[in-house]
């Protein structure tokens, strides 16, 4: 017969060893819950780094330039262009050099606008206007209407640019003189310039292509032979903001002679920009009409 003694003691010491057992699980539980807690936090923020580096190459690949080629392809011709493009955001910047259909190409400033995730619209100096999207990160694929982006029957020439590299600061046309933000600033420099018939401070303070209404004309042919004259007498005609600016440019004012002899059939026409670097600058003189 066992001894009931013997058996008060086993009872206990099974009992011992339970809650032994329970207390060591219960210890393993918790060392492995904060394991994963540890785990969890560092894997948090590595993220959380991972993330911060990621946005900051983001957006510093958004606000850095960088150069496209690719061709603008119609029907009887097709004309390789090169982009020089910044983005800031949902906006678009810089320049654009169109060869057209031969000949060397000069730089035209465009401007754009992304819209949603991956289509955008870019317009340029010249009134071209390109509509397309992001096909990936190096590939934009659209068409360039062949005029008014609105009418639906006008013939629609597809494109397509590769971005070839990131820009340099030698890709960048060079940078015009300051004149001023002031138009009254800037219109007495010009005046007194006039005055003075002094062909090389008005040099200093015209638009990079300017316009004399000649293909041919250099703007160097232009201000070695200008009319002084007629200069003059158009714009004491008084100036009012133009009817028409380019797409890239944030003011306008014109002085118009609409008499520039007696018998004249045609007007003389001075136009002033202030462009987007928020310089005013001669733009043009030239005669409209027959």
């Amino acid at each position: 017969m066992q001894n009931p003694e013997y058996q008060d003691n086993k009872d206990l010491f099974l009992a011992t060893d339970s809650v032994r057992q329970t207390r060591l699980m219960q210890n393993q539980k918790a060392v492995c819950r904060g394991r994963l807690f540890t785990f969890l936090l560092a894997l948090c923020l590595a993220v959380t780094v991972w993330c911060s580096v990621g946005l900051s190459v983001f957006a510093q690949n958004l606000n850095r330039a960088s150069v496209w080629e690719g061709d603008v392809v119609a029907p009887r011709w097709t004309a390789h262009n090169r982009l020089l493009l910044k983005q800031d955001g949902s906006k678009f910047s810089g320049w654009i050099w169109e060869t057209g259909q031969g000949g060397n190409a000069e730089p035209s400033e465009l401007i754009g606008e992304q819209v949603g995730t991956s289509e955008f619209r870019i317009e340029t100096r010249s009134g071209f206007v390109y509509l397309g999207r992001f096909a990936d990160a190096n590939t934009v694929t659209g068409v360039r209407p062949n005029g008014d982006e609105k009418d639906k029957s006008i013939p629609r020439f597809p494109f397509r640019f590769i971005r070839v590299r990131n820009a340099l600061g030698s890709d960048f046309p060079p940078a015009l003189p300051e004149t001023s933000a002031d138009w009254n600033v800037f219109f007495t420099r010009f005046k007194t310039a006039v005055r003075s018939r002094d062909s090389s401070a008005l040099a200093a303070i015209m638009i990079r292509k300017f316009d004399t209404g000649s293909m041919s004309n250099s703007t160097e042919a232009f201000l070695n032979g200008v009319d002084w004259r007629q200069l003059t007498k158009t714009i004491s005609q008084g100036v009012k903001p133009c009817k028409y600016k380019p797409p890239t440019v944030k003011e306008a004012n014109c002085a118009i002679d609409t008499h520039p002899c007696p018998n004249c059939r045609y007007q003389m026409f001075v136009s002033f920009e202030k462009g987007t670097d928020d310089q005013w600058r001669w733009a043009s003189m030239l005669a409209s009409g027959d």
